[in-house]
């Protein structure tokens, strides 16, 4: 599974050489949180990992990656590799690429992308794994849906952001550092 980040980063190392100075390189890494959107009347699995809310849909799983992004103060672009820990705790990896409007430190815009993640676990506890594709055991998991970013500069070259991903079947924020070059 490595394979896939490990690409990721060649080409985002490649692409350094062409950087532009609305170009942006973000880290990130620590706790993600995860919202699971699931009808309330549904009993959420209790062997959801790192749970943070007493029904168990919140959860705080570790998340790292890095992400080549373009802002040219109107639109803005980005893709991003990760690594991390899926809602049962096991390893997953992926890409998400976005696009969309830069409002000074607000992007709205649109997210697709996948992760692939083990689903034999899922199945030995009983539980119906979301995905698009399941080959010997892992699953290829769709993400598809809104970005809402915000960046929150500490000097002209260096940012805090928060990262958003809203899907009708999770959400997700991640929080780093920023670089401008």
């Amino acid at each position: 599974m490595g394979n896939l980040l490990a690409i990721f980063i060649l080409i985002g190392v490649a692409n350094i050489a062409q950087v532009h100075a609305e170009d942006t390189i973000e880290i990130f890494g620590g706790p993600s949180l995860t919202f699971h959107v699931i009808d309330p009347n549904i009993v959420v699995d209790s062997n959801f990992s790192n749970k943070v809310s007493s029904d168990g849909r919140l959860i705080a799983n570790p998340l790292f990656g890095i992400t080549y992004g373009h802002n040219d103060g109107r639109l803005f672009s980005s893709i991003t590799g990760f690594l991390g820990e899926d809602s049962l705790g096991d390893l997953m990896e992926g890409a998400i690429y976005e696009r969309g409007y830069q409002f000074k430190w607000l992007q709205l815009g649109l997210a697709g992308g996948g992760y692939i993640q083990n689903d034999v676990p899922y199945h030995n506890d009983n539980i119906a794994p979301f995905r698009l594709l399941e080959v010997d055991g892992l699953g290829l998991v769709p993400v598809v849906g809104a970005a809402v970013n915000l960046h929150f500069h500490i000097n002209d070259r260096t940012y805090v952001f928060v990262n958003n991903v809203l899907t009708p079947v999770i959400t997700n924020t991640t929080v780093g550092l920023g670089f401008s070059f």
